[in-house]
């Protein structure tokens, strides 16, 4: 971004830009980052009041000289009233950084409707506010749990990138952007593990899982340079030759070195927390062994498939895929599963069915046993 300050510059001078989501882990630190350049508006829809409110608190301490004029409106964007209002300004940009993202989310048939409705029909929504006589640059956050999803939010995601065609029109350019885990974003492992080590109590640590990990502000950044550089109709993520996945137990156990601690490990949260405080003395930080047992979890992300055709831009700092077509065959499909989620007596696996026949990649493996019922 600092070497293309000047190229930035230009193309958000005097713009009007609506992003939805600002107040989350990445919308929030790409809203910081772009309201350093000289645009004419910008609209923030967040579901969170108190998050918004902080948002616009530090973007004014930060940024006490900017003349860009800020319209926040704290609902839900698939919201009819909303949209009436939003569809009578013509955005250059739109960015979407709504999500419901976490695998635990999806254990009952409640949540998962609200998690299509959120991160799959929202593409709905952003063709009505998108007006039809001037150009939009418009930008979807994805996640690598999109490539070969084994969980129906990575499977949702997936949905979001094909459906996002229909925001093409001759006007229009699409991308998308798909990230690994973002450190200490809201709700993350990492956020977690921090406040118990500040509060000195134990935590989980899984075995044999590896993520990808980027900062706020790389990922605000990312996001940044694609949408006004990047090419149109594309899914981009790190270039992963670049960068390799992490083991967490790994990364845990550097971290408690580093605060002199050595890490003993049980297998029992109630017998972690009788033993922490002695061993705590000791300068030994008790954790609980977590081993990956429960529906939804990977051991290993990847940021594309073997079937995707990728090429790399930015100086091969990011890589990049085609937006596969909306086909006819998928649009039969997405209308049958839209059809049975309107039913009372909607099950899991009728659901899933469904959803296998949408996404030709999703390969869910039910184990009965939810992130939720663990420590």
């Amino acid at each position: 971004v600092e070497n293309n300050i000047k190229f930035i510059n230009r193309k958000l001078y005097n713009k009007k830009i609506l992003i939805i989501g600002a107040a989350g882990s990445i919308g929030s630190a790409f809203t910081k980052l772009i309201t350093k350049y000289n645009l004419k508006e910008i609209c923030i829809v967040d579901t969170n009041e108190n998050k918004t409110t902080d948002l616009i608190r530090n973007i004014r301490f930060l940024y006490p000289e900017t003349k860009t004029k800020f319209i926040t409106y704290c609902c839900n964007i698939n919201d009819n009233k909303i949209i009436n209002v939003l569809k009578k300004t013509c955005f250059d940009y739109i960015y979407n950084f709504a999500a419901l993202k976490h695998v635990r989310t999806e254990s009952n048939i409640s949540n998962i409707k609200q998690m299509i409705e959120t991160n799959v029909l929202i593409i709905n929504s952003l063709k009505k506010i998108i007006s039809k006589n001037k150009s939009s640059n418009i930008l979807m956050m994805s996640t690598d749990k999109a490539a070969n999803p084994e969980n129906i939010m990575g499977a949702t995601k997936r949905w979001m990138e094909i459906k996002s065609r229909i925001l093409l029109n001759n006007l229009n350019n699409i991308k998308c952007v798909r990230f690994g885990n973002i450190v200490l974003s809201d709700g993350s492992y990492s956020s977690y593990i921090f406040k118990q080590i500040i509060n000195e109590q134990t935590f989980p640590v899984p075995f044999g899982i590896k993520r990808f990990f980027y900062s706020k502000v790389d990922a605000a950044s990312i996001c940044l340079i694609v949408s006004l550089f990047g090419k149109n109709k594309k899914i981009y993520f790190p270039n992963s030759k670049n960068k390799k996945t992490l083991e967490i137990k790994n990364i845990v156990e550097i971290i408690l070195k580093k605060l002199k601690f050595k890490i003993k490990y049980t297998i029992d949260v109630k017998k972690s927390k009788v033993i922490f405080k002695k061993n705590l003395k000791n300068k030994i930080w008790t954790c609980v062994k977590s081993i990956p047992d429960t529906t939804g979890e990977k051991s290993e992300e990847i940021f594309y498939t073997k079937k995707e055709i990728i090429s790399y831009d930015f100086n091969n700092l990011l890589a990049y895929s085609e937006i596969p077509e909306y086909s006819g065959n998928f649009q039969l499909n997405e209308k049958n599963l839209l059809k049975i989620m309107k039913s009372q007596n909607l099950t899991k696996t009728k659901f899933l069915t469904h959803l296998t026949r949408l996404i030709k990649t999703f390969s869910y493996v039910e184990k009965n046993k939810s992130l939720n019922n663990k420590f």
